[in-house]
């Protein structure tokens, strides 16, 4: 009798945490698409930079704005929250939502590898809405603050 006591006790605990949990979705690892940019920068790898662009610049402009520098040692310092129902719309009529991140990193010369300064940042995230639903979260609008 006392094993289904505690089987039903336990039974109980996992309903009341289960109820207790919100079912909000998780937000993509910042860091994650962060450092898969910045090693898409390093590397020249044009391919990987657009999956993680919403708007990603043309390939000649990607290898202009990198051949000097690129990013490194990324790390998201604020994610602000996000806000379901503020959904925007971009130059092409796409509806997303977004969320604000907030980012510290390393900048690098390419050719000496050697480290230049320490710089921090600010990236919209933005998850589209209809037809780019299933592209995930991308980033939008980086800037980038030499001190």
């Amino acid at each position: 009798m006392n094993r289904h006591k505690g089987k039903i006790a336990a039974m109980a605990i996992l309903l009341f945490f289960f109820a207790a949990c919100k079912k909000e979705e998780k937000f993509a690892e910042p860091g994650i698409i962060l450092n898969k940019w910045s090693a898409a920068a390093e590397t020249f790898d044009y391919e990987s930079y657009k999956k993680c662009e919403a708007y990603p610049l043309e390939k000649d402009v990607f290898h202009e704005k990198f051949k000097d520098v690129y990013f490194s040692k990324i790390n998201v310092t604020k994610i602000e929250d996000l806000r379901e129902k503020d959904i925007k719309t971009d130059f092409a009529g796409d509806s997303f939502i977004k969320r604000n991140v907030f980012f510290e990193c390393v900048e690098i010369d390419r050719a000496t590898k050697k480290e230049v300064q320490l710089v921090k940042g600010e990236v919209f995230f933005i998850k589209f809405k209809g037809s780019r639903a299933d592209e995930g979260w991308l980033m939008s609008n980086k800037t980038i603050v030499r001190f």
